[in-house]
């Protein structure tokens, strides 16, 4: 289908043989795997929809389960009351009234949340995670679209900002520059994904065409494969209604020249098509940063195919483009081992080199999803995938100093990774004696593809500290010199995933939940040199349970083990292989193994529309692979970690006008064993212990609301097994901002957002090495948004 249009902008693909600059050595070749075992997998799950299960699933000797759907969640639409009848007289008959009109807002309003509080999230978009988030033994941060839109957040990087026990990384250890995330401390990186498929290759994304987010704490292999230490994010997008029609636009202008539009406009076709297309275009600076440029244009298009109402077709594409100049933030005071804007200088001031650096992304996503309905107790749903995410970039990283200058390296890559994957699962609902299951079970086949290479002759410069210049390349023209991208590796993980997962139902008050997955896994690479050159494979067992026990119908009260297993070269796009790049010394290690206990209750209060939870969490890390302190070079599997903590959270409407969410979270974390005997008992770096967040928003009239977000992080200890161990840290920070909405008319609104009120100057991250640079983040910024709803 076509995918140009509006603001996107048309370009012919050429294929990616052609695009690499460097040839490969004639010897290198790929290696494919036997795709029969999808087949086979896929068979089985089939038969499991067999008639004769089926038949099982009719005998029910409570009474018929809930129905399984082709459809997702729908908004619910208010009852309408019926008349006062009156007194002395026969009820008439009558027909049932008709439900209300949708309003402007609720037509495109996110099917998974409570509909009469926006703010609050109640059933998970993953297949695999049938039960509502308050009977699931898991911490899961579901963002609506609502929150993001009422918080001005446009990226994937800014929301990572704002999210408790979440928190940004660096591109370090040959990772490329992107949405680099932590999750409960533990790396993520590798672990972001778009409806429920891994989304490989480190890159930079938007929220324009997003439905919500959900964010799984804790070890989360059973639902999502290798990797998940932490946890895993799932990006939902948008999908089309087939029973109504709506368009939207909004325009955003504001601070440091922010300008965007996007749109979201739902068409059904004909009865039984309906089509979904979202489009953007955004450019802008970086708020309390010179020089940084922003650009964005892109589009997600759905067609939804419903012949009847047993069968659903989903197609659809999703188009990305990035072109910036990037920023790589301020350098690092060796002597008092904090950034040195925390010691006097401009927080604007900008390092880079503006007559050369660039970044540039591409994402390009087709997705097709069958969803075939059996009976009302059996249903089959295969996701397709093709996609391509590219990374190109060069750029200028302030190294550590002491003034009075600073020298510059240079941060650089292009990288494509190209997926191709499938999952089919089947959900099957039946009766053993009392006990009613809810049963998915699946294959997944996926294969991750990476070309990745290096650009050469980039010189290096030293700048003064206080006065940086960033056209520094029109009086040395030699600064502005690039050579040609030389091959450092191409490397190709294949998977072939099985999965079962139960919930069973043994009472009103007791729910058991349970699953297993097996993963075959494969890694092979190949490059210039031996060293780097290397194959692993590893069959990766992981499993979780729960039990929940509802002392009343709003209430649950948890308790839930869970694992998951990183393997060697788990990370795609890694050249470091402490980070999960692969190489020969790591080749013979054994996957790192984490485990995690957690006990919680969640609770729906105030008419079921908010849902305050808390949890306490246990997580460890064994095998963890390590690099030694200089200067050995070698890597071994002896690292051992542990985080502990608890989290609170509420989501949704206090009272009728007033509308919360956020979260704490306080962790204590641990390095308990590594062959650095030093390192034993201290914090692990990069990571805040304690996080805050609460956004709160309150309609004073019909037209006009108000509200206001605070955001918290504790300091961040740094460089903790950097050569030399430094110990640099960043300082703790408070975040306020502010928003307003005024409704103009039923279709049009205003919306002002001011973002970091009192301009704090705070921090990303720090790059792990023995001199560091820092990432600052934005300053105070403005924005005015009007919105067009019918």
């Amino acid at each position: 289908m076509c995918a140009d249009g509006g603001f996107v902008m048309s370009s012919a693909r050429v294929p990616g043989s052609l695009r690499r600059p460097a040839a490969k050595p004639a010897n290198v070749t790929k290696v494919k795997r036997d795709a029969t075992t999808t087949g086979i997998f896929t068979a089985a799950c089939l038969a499991a929809a067999s008639p004769a299960t089926i038949a099982l699933a009719q005998g029910t000797p409570s009474g018929p389960l809930p129905p399984l759907s082709v459809e997702a969640k729908q908004p619910k639409k208010q009852a309408t009351p019926a008349p006062a009848k009156k007194a002395g007289t026969a009820a008439p008959v009558a027909a049932p009234a008709p439900a209300p009109a949708l309003t402007p807002a609720q037509k495109s309003a996110n099917p998974y949340a409570n509909p009469n509080a926006p703010y609050k999230v109640e059933q998970s978009a993953s297949p695999k995670l049938t039960e509502p988030l308050v009977n699931t033994p898991k911490t899961i941060t579901a963002v609506p679209k609502e929150v993001l839109q009422d918080t001005a957040t446009l990226t994937i990087r800014e929301l990572a900002r704002e999210i408790p026990g979440v928190t940004l990384g660096f591109a370090e250890g040959g990772n490329a520059f992107g949405d680099r995330i932590y999750i409960r401390g533990f790396d993520a990186r590798g672990d972001i994904y778009v409806d429920n498929i891994r989304d490989p290759g480190n890159t930079s994304r938007e929220t324009f065409a997003v439905e919500q987010i959900e964010v799984y704490k804790g070890p989360t292999g059973v639902v999502a494969g290798r990797g998940t230490a932490g946890g895993a994010l799932n990006i939902i997008t948008k999908k089309p209604y087939d029973d109504r029609n709506f368009y939207n636009l909004s325009t955003m202008i504001g601070t440091d020249g922010t300008r965007r539009v996007t749109t979201d406009v739902n068409q059904v076709i004909t009865p039984g098509i309906a089509f979904r297309g979202n489009l953007l275009y955004h450019e802008s600076g970086v708020a309390g940063r010179n020089e940084v440029e922003d650009e964005r244009w892109g589009g997600a298009f759905a067609l939804a195919i419903k012949p009847s109402e047993n069968f659903k077709v989903t197609i659809d594409y999703y188009r990305l483009r990035t072109d910036g100049l990037p920023d790589f933030g301020v350098p690092l005071n060796i002597n008092a081992k904090v950034p040195w804007p925390e010691t006097g200088l401009p927080r604007d001031l900008w390092y880079g080199n503006a007559m050369r650096d660039f970044i540039k992304n591409e994402s390009d996503i087709l997705t097709t999803t069958v969803e075939l309905k059996l009976s009302d107790a059996a249903k089959v749903t295969s996701r397709t995938r093709v996609g391509t995410n590219s990374s190109d970039y060069i750029a200028s990283g302030p190294t550590g100093t002491n003034g009075p200058n600073v020298t510059m390296n240079n941060p650089q890559r292009f990288q494509e990774a190209d997926l191709v994957a499938n999952q089919t699962d089947v959900t099957l609902k039946f009766w053993t004696g009392g006990w009613h299951h809810t049963v998915v079970a699946g294959v997944e086949a996926s294969k991750e593809e990476i070309g990745r290479y290096s650009y050469t002759g980039l010189a290096g410069a030293t700048q003064p500290l206080f006065n940086p210049n960033p056209y520094r390349g029109l009086l040395n023209p030699a600064l502005n010199n690039v050579g040609p991208r030389t091959w450092t590796y191409d490397a190709t993980i294949s998977t072939v995933a099985g999965y079962v997962l139960d919930t069973i139902k043994l009472s009103e008050q007791w729910y058991i939940n349970g699953g297993i997955r097996v993963d075959d896994y494969e890694r092979v690479q190949v490059a210039p040199t031996a060293a780097n050159t290397a194959t692993r494979q590893d069959t990766l067992v992981n499993w979780h349970a729960g039990i929940v026990f509802k002392p009343l119908p709003i209430a649950s009260i948890y308790a839930a083990y869970a694992t998951s297993m990183i393997p060697a070269g788990g990370e795609l796009d890694a050249t470091g292989v402490d980070y999960g790049g692969l190489a020969l010394n790591v080749a013979h290690l054994p996957p790192e193994e984490v485990t995690s206990i957690e006990v919680g209750t969640k609770w729906e209060l105030f008419n079921k529309r908010l849902l305050a939870t808390a949890a306490l969490f246990q997580t460890e890390k064994e095998n963890g692979r390590e690099a030694a302190v200089a200067p050995s070079t070698q890597i071994t599997s002896t690292g051992a970690y542990r985080v502990r903590g608890i989290e609170l959270g509420a989501q949704g409407k206090v009272t009728e006008r007033w509308s919360v969410y956020g979260g704490l979270v306080v962790m204590e974390t641990e390095v308990t064993g590594s062959s650095t005997p030093r390192f034993i008992g201290r914090r692990i770096a990069n990571v805040p212990e304690t996080q805050f967040t609460l956004l709160s928003k309150y309609q004073l009239t019909d037209k006009l609301t108000v509200g206001g977000q605070a955001i918290y992080a504790s300091d961040v200890l740094a460089g903790l097994f950097a050569a030399g161990d430094q110990g640099y840290y960043l300082p703790s920070h408070w975040r306020f901002d502010a928003l307003a909405e005024y409704k103009l008319t039923e279709n049009i609104s205003m919306q002002l957002n001011v973002l970091n009120l009192t301009d704090e100057v705070y921090y990303d991250a720090v790059y792990r090495s023995a001199s560091p640079f820092v990432f600052i983040a934005p300053g105070r910024a403005g924005y005015l948004t009007v919105n067009f709803k019918y």
